[in-house]
């Protein structure tokens, strides 16, 4: 009875964590990202940046679980492997932009 709560629990904070990581950089990459999406890509910057986070945190890097996770409980259109990598190496200019952003956000807020 107790793990299966448990196991209950960290779904429901997985996607809270989920929803929050994808709203954040979906709101950061509006103010810094000018690109148009491609009509043949299935998946947006922003999910495809919160992918790599949640895959991160919550499967220890693994992208095939993340991606899986992420089209049964969030409609996620997600590509094969090789297309979803091919993205992420496409992102790797914003995602240094990204975390530059970030990194002055976070500078900002200490002083």
């Amino acid at each position: 009875m107790t793990l299966n709560l448990f196991c209950k629990f960290n779904v429901i904070k997985m996607n809270d964590f989920t929803i929050e990581i994808y709203c954040f950089v979906n709101d950061l990459l509006l103010k810094i990202d000018d690109k148009s999406l491609n009509k043949r890509r299935k998946l947006t910057n922003s999910q495809t940046i919160a992918t790599v986070i949640i895959s991160s945190k919550y499967f220890y890097g693994n992208q095939v679980l993340v991606c899986v996770y992420l089209k049964s409980h969030h409609g996620f259109d997600i590509p094969d492997k090789s297309n979803f990598n091919r993205v992420l190496l496409s992102l790797t200019d914003l995602l240094a932009n990204l975390f530059f952003a970030l990194g002055i956000i976070f500078k900002k807020s200490q002083s």
